[in-house]
Parts: structure tokens; sequence; C-alpha cells
């Protein structure tokens, strides 16, 4: 009985693993995809064939494109939100934009795709969602200064990454958390 409890574990932990691969396997694909197309024109069946998997192992694994490219932007988003949430509890602000240009520039490659394929509207919906969950309170007041600092750091990574990312990350916050001061203390 224990022989065959083994055997099924190891059978489940092999399962997991086909599945996380399969799911690299398409997220690698549709990004290579969308360097060449909009997602409204990449075919399950072009997505799949770049893959190398059945079209079963990606109805198994996400319902639709879209699924794929947010669970890519997720990953991003909650490294993003781990590096600054240790900032932010302690309200050091300057901090957490440092961390945000240094993840962004890990990640650059599958910014560069998102911003060449006009999906970059997904990655300032989560700068807004983030903005909204670290705002003090529930008022007006407050909801709107986050979403004006999330509009800001994500205009500012857009055009960085757009323009090919000429200054470093750390060098970007610099002017970031310089425009946050009033003008007297740049």
């Amino acid at each position: 009985m224990a022989e065959r409890s083994s055997r099924l574990k190891g059978l489940r932990l092999s399962n997991e693993e086909t599945n996380r691969l399969t799911r690299e396997s398409l997220e690698t694909a549709l990004l290579q995809l969308l360097q060449e197309q909009d997602i409204r024109d990449i075919s399950i069946e072009a997505l799949v064939q770049r893959a190398g998997v059945s079209r079963m192992a990606y109805y198994r694994n996400f319902g639709s494109k879209e699924a794929i490219l947010d669970n890519c932007i997720t990953r991003v988003c909650d490294k993003i939100a781990a590096v600054m949430g240790p900032y932010l509890r302690r309200d050091d602000w300057p901090g957490a934009r440092r961390e945000i240009f240094r993840v962004l520039y890990e990640y650059k490659d599958f910014c560069r795709v998102l911003i060449a394929a006009h999906e970059s509207e997904r990655l300032q919906n989560f700068f807004n969602a983030f903005a909204a969950e670290c705002a003090y309170d529930d008022s007006d007041r407050e909801r709107y200064r986050m979403y004006f600092r999330a509009g800001a750091a994500y205009n500012l990574m857009y055009i960085w990454l757009r323009e090919g990312m000429p200054t470093s990350p750390d060098t970007l916050a610099d002017y970031c958390n310089a425009a946050s001061l009033p003008r007297a203390e740049t």
C-alpha cells in the first residue's frame, strides 16, 4: 500500500512538472508571437505549434491567450509588490521606487514585448490596483494621490523602456524621487 501511495505521489509530481513546463512553453511561445503580430491575430494553432504542445494541453492550462499574458504580468507584478513591500511598510517611497525600476529592468524584455504589442495597459492596471492597495485611507483625496503616483511611475517606465533604457534603474529612481520633492530641494 505504501509503495502504491509513493508511486501515485511521484506521478502527481510528474504531472505537476509537465503542466509547469507546458505553461512555460505556452508563455514563451506567446511572447515570441507577440513580437510578430497582435494578440488578436495569433491563432491557437500557431501558439500550440510554436510551443510544441497539443491544443488539449493549451486548454487544460489556460482559457485564453489573454490568460497566458495575464499570468506573465502577474508574475512580474507579484515580484514588484514583494520587493516594494518592505519599503512601503516603513514609508520609504524613494526605496520603493528604486525597487520598481530594478524589477522592471530585470524583466525588460517582457515589458518591451508588452509595449510593442500594445498590451502595456495591463501593466498600468496593476500599477493602479497596487496604488489603491497602498492608500493610507479610503478618502477620495488619498485614492487620487495614489493614482497620480501610479500614473507617473507607469509613464516614466513606459518612456524609459520605449527609449531603450538609456539610464540605469537607480538613476531613473533618483530622477523620479527628485521630481517628488519641492523644486527648491532638487
